[in-house]
Parts: structure tokens; sequence; C-alpha cells
């Protein structure tokens, strides 16, 4: 054993410093990203598509479902595909709180001399995480995940 300053020094000090490298690694993100499925469908009020609402997929932990959320915009004719918040195409697997809210009533606040925003056209229900009535599973089925409000 080497002696520095009247106090022993370890002949490899990097093997001290191991477990907190591994710990780091680890809480850093060195693992697989979380697998996820493909999402799509369409959003209807009533009989027709709902075009500009966020759709908003968030796992549900009462039923078990844990990861990021997901979302997407409707295009035209209503139809969305989600992104997970790391960009990636899909959501989660398992059981999700779907949130809906209309981005047309804040496209006033973005333009000068605009009027008033129109009132949003999806009931503010949709909008609240616990007070969604929308419950959707996603599976592994690829299957269309359409919404009616």
């Amino acid at each position: 054993m080497e002696w520095h300053n009247g106090l022993p020094r370890p002949s490899k000090p990097w093997k001290r410093f191991l477990p907190a490298a591994l710990a780091l690694a680890i809480v850093s993100g060195c693992t697989d990203p979380v697998p996820l499925v493909d999402v799509s469908g369409t959003v209807r009020l009533g009989d027709r598509p709902l075009p500009n609402v966020l759709v908003t997929f968030l796992p549900d932990p009462t039923k078990g479902a844990a990861g990021p959320c997901s979302w997407a915009v409707t295009d035209a004719e209503g139809r969305y595909r989600l992104r997970c918040e790391d960009r990636r195409p899909g959501a989660v697997a398992g059981w999700h709180r779907v949130l809906i809210e209309d981005l047309s009533c804040y496209e006033a606040d973005r333009k000068e001399n605009a009027p008033p925003a129109a009132p949003s056209r999806v009931p503010d229900r949709y909008r609240s995480t616990t007070g969604t009535p929308l419950r959707k599973q996603v599976t592994s089925d690829l299957q269309p995940i359409d919404l009616d409000l």
C-alpha cells in the first residue's frame, strides 16, 4: 500500500468510483427506450370529423399503465397519428386517458386585429385528466382508435 501525507492511498483509486459510475450510467438513460405501438385514428364530433384539435394519450396508472404520454394534432379530415414525448411515433401499450383540446380557440390570440376566439367545439370534460370519459387501450394489433365525442 502506498502512503501519501501520512494516509494510506489505495493502489487502484478507480475502484472506489466504479459503483457510482455504474449508477450514474443507469440513471442517465443507458437503458433501451420504452417500446411503442403505432396509434392512429379519427376524431369526430357527432358524425363530422374534427380538425385542428390536440389529442393526448396519458398512460392510466390506475389500470397499471406507465410511461411517457403521446400526442397529435388532427388534420382537416380529423385524422391523427400519435407521437411520443421523445418524438418517436406511437404510444406505450396499455390503458390511456384521452384528452381532446380545441386548438382553433387559440388562433385569434396569434393574429393582430383578429375577432375574439370562438368558443371551444369540445366540451370541457375532455380536457380534464380526471374527468375525461375517454379511456382507450393501446394494443399491438394496430387497429385504428377512433374517438367519437
